[in-house]
């Protein structure tokens, strides 16, 4: 007879509690008494589809996004709230390193300079012509992804 799953209801909710407060998923499992390599073994089934591990992986998932969106909140919300701008700066700091893709100004300045250095060559390589092309498109509102028959996803984050 198979082992019963240690993936029960009451352990995925106790996961998720702590992720949606804002504790890193394989933290919050670790707290709840799961194994680092049993957490990243749940989330590869989970990934597959295989129940219950599909479950948790999609609680864990909509807990991080919450915590997201209560981080957001606080930077938004800021003295308005009556919160002092340090509590709003360091929402904003966990931000920046819980999601460093949307958030991270280190990433927006690499990405810059990278388009910045990929700029610099298409000049020198590239017929004007064709190097005002690469510019229009990169001034186009999606980038020229959807001339490329990518839609892609276009999340703009503002803060």
């Amino acid at each position: 007879m198979p082992r019963r799953s240690k993936c029960t209801k009451k352990l995925v909710a106790e996961v998720v509690a702590k992720v949606e407060r804002g504790v890193p998923a394989d933290s919050a499992a670790q707290i709840a008494g799961i194994g680092l390599s049993t957490y990243y073994e749940w989330m590869e089934k989970g990934g597959r589809g295989i129940e219950p591990y599909a479950g948790f992986r999609k609680a864990a998932a909509r807990a991080r996004a919450v915590a997201e969106a209560s981080l957001l909140e606080r930077v938004r919300g800021g003295d308005e709230k009556g919160e002092s701008f340090g509590q709003a700066k360091a929402a904003l700091e966990i931000l920046s390193r819980g999601w460093p893709k949307r958030w991270s100004t280190q990433v927006r300045m690499q990405l810059a300079d990278e388009l910045g250095r990929f700029l610099d060559v298409a000049k020198r390589v590239c017929s004007p012509e064709d190097y005002c092309r690469i510019l229009e498109e990169l001034a186009s509102e999606d980038g020229g992804a959807t001339a490329a028959g990518d839609p892609g996803d276009h999340v703009v984050a503002t803060h």
